[in-house]
């Protein structure tokens, strides 16, 4: 997992071969602004997925992972929690779903970020992530979701 400032990428983009055109991506979403749905940058190789949504707390939190992508969870409007957990310490509540690339897990504890707009988190296959979750402030977010194939 790794997380830091749209504003400062440039040592995140050897991490993997297409990091730096995800980060080109959101950093022009932020500027000229999205609506949501889904943006296709490069096939199902990348893309990305743009939500918009009041956070709330949810009566059964659930972590997820995936097999095939690798996340970058960027806040272009508002602010929320998000939690990470490694993988190896979490114990599936359901099984892979194949289609979708996910896995779901109860939540149990784990570490929390706090992510403000021009924020991001990656999540790896093997990291545990569950975002969307209140913070102090109330209105609605916006998140973009770069999905990267591993």
């Amino acid at each position: 997992m790794l997380a830091g400032e749209l504003t400062h990428t440039e040592p995140y983009h050897s991490v993997h071969p297409r990091m730096e055109q995800a980060f080109r991506f959101l950093e022009d979403c932020l500027a000229q602004g999205v609506r949501p749905g889904r943006y296709t940058i490069d096939g199902d190789d990348i893309y990305a997925v743009v939500f918009q949504y009041a956070p709330q707390e949810k009566e059964h939190p659930r972590y997820e992972t995936h097999d095939r992508y690798l996340d970058i969870q960027c806040i272009a409007q508002g602010s929320e929690f998000q939690y990470y957990i490694p993988r190896r310490e979490l114990v599936p509540s359901t099984p892979y779903d194949e289609v979708k690339d996910v896995t779901f897990y109860p939540f149990c504890g784990g570490s929390k970020l706090h992510l403000k707009a021009g924020d991001f988190a990656v999540y790896f296959p093997s990291d545990g992530h569950l975002p969307a979750m209140p913070d102090e402030c109330a209105g609605n977010c916006i998140r973009i979701v770069v999905k990267i194939k591993c």
